[in-house]
């Protein structure tokens, strides 16, 4: 058996005064929108904000935040929670100070987690809550059940798509997926690789329509990131942009994103990453 997860989120809320972690989700309809890229870039400009910032690799198909940061991972999630290292061994310090966690299981080791396992998840969530301002999790692209739970258990959702007609579509399916769940985190539009601000606008004014309109979803806040060579540069040298090219259009683009988040949000709304994890095996089970 689960442990309770309404009683244990009655508990949770209840210590009002513990620090939380901010989770945040970054998705996409499809694969190939720079997903990845603007997890490790976002997670660097808001470390730069004097954050404590945690990158945990939850695409389980195509895990990479390390390979894009230039890393090599010996140790994942999967074996911290087997017993095989201790969470220490598990994280990997990148540039800027910045911490990432490897996450190479499968969704369905969460699907099938025994109540050791669980245990220890919630041990490690309070472990990492006390160090880290924002966990931000790099979630698989599609709307897979498993990725479906993991997204909407977080505090945030970014959702990133590029102008490109088929990213767009696969983005809406998402949230209209998202929706019939009664989504109730915040949400969080990323248009990728735009060529110019009339392109970009274009695409957000007719996303945040249609969400509007036909999902009953709130948008709260749309960004625009620009194409820039700088980013495939940084990504052939295996150096994140924010770290080589900070200056370039899309890094100024990453600096104001992460300023909105680290100065504009809500952070009463946090459930931290207790929360989630609760939220997640609620869903899993079905609650």
């Amino acid at each position: 058996m689960f442990p309770d997860s309404s009683e244990e989120d009655e508990k949770a809320e209840d210590r009002s005064s513990r620090h939380r972690s901010r989770v945040v989700s970054i998705a996409s309809g499809k694969g190939g929108v720079g997903k990845t890229n603007i997890t490790v870039n976002l997670g660097l400009a808001l470390q730069k904000l004097d954050k404590d910032v945690l990158i945990l690799d939850a695409d389980m198909g195509m895990a990479n935040v390390d390979v894009v940061l230039g890393m090599t991972a010996r140790y994942h999630l999967g074996h911290v929670l087997e017993d095989k290292c201790s969470i220490e061994d598990a994280l990997l310090q990148g540039p800027s100070g910045i911490t990432v966690l490897p996450g190479a299981s499968g969704v369905n080791d969460f699907i099938d987690i025994e109540i050791d396992e669980v245990k220890k998840l919630l041990e490690l969530s309070a472990a990492i809550e006390d160090e880290f301002d924002f966990i931000i999790m790099d979630i698989g692209a599609g709307a897979h059940k498993g990725v479906v739970n993991f997204i909407r258990a977080a505090d945030e959702i970014m959702v990133v798509l590029t102008p490109e007609p088929t990213a767009v579509m696969d983005a809406y399916s998402l949230l209209k997926i998202l929706s019939d769940y009664a989504l109730s985190s915040r949400l969080n539009l990323v248009v990728n690789q735009v060529e110019n601000r009339r392109e970009g606008e274009k695409v957000t004014e007719r996303m945040e329509n249609a969400i509007r309109e036909y999902l009953e979803i709130d948008v709260d806040n749309s960004t625009l990131i620009p194409y820039d060579s700088a980013l495939r540069k940084s990504v052939k040298k295996q150096n994140p942009m924010m770290e080589i090219y900070p200056n370039s259009k899309a890094g100024k683009a990453f600096s104001q994103l992460a300023e909105i988040m680290a100065f504009g949000a809500e952070k009463e709304k946090s459930r931290g990453m207790k929360g989630f994890v609760y939220r997640m095996l609620g869903f899993f089970r079905g609650n």
